[in-house]
């Protein structure tokens, strides 16, 4: 079965200094709907994860971000 996520392609212009709050904004939809924002909306590992499973979901969301920086 497919999801929404397997066939939604995002398109978001790097960000290069200028309109930081719509790209910031964009880049939250996007971690949204990629199941990525729980890292950035909250310091401390919740209940029910491990400090594992923390960590990869935190390095998938910073790993996100930096993909959408210009050189």
């Amino acid at each position: 079965m497919l999801s929404l996520f397997n066939i939604l392609h995002i398109e978001i212009q790097k960000f290069n200094g200028k309109n930081f709050a719509l790209w910031k904004e964009k880049m939250q939809d996007m971690q949204v709907q990629r199941r990525q924002i729980e890292p950035i909306k909250h310091a401390k590992v919740p209940k029910g994860k491990t400090l594992e499973e923390w960590r990869s979901m935190d390095e998938l969301a910073r790993s996100t971000i930096r993909m959408h920086l210009a050189e």
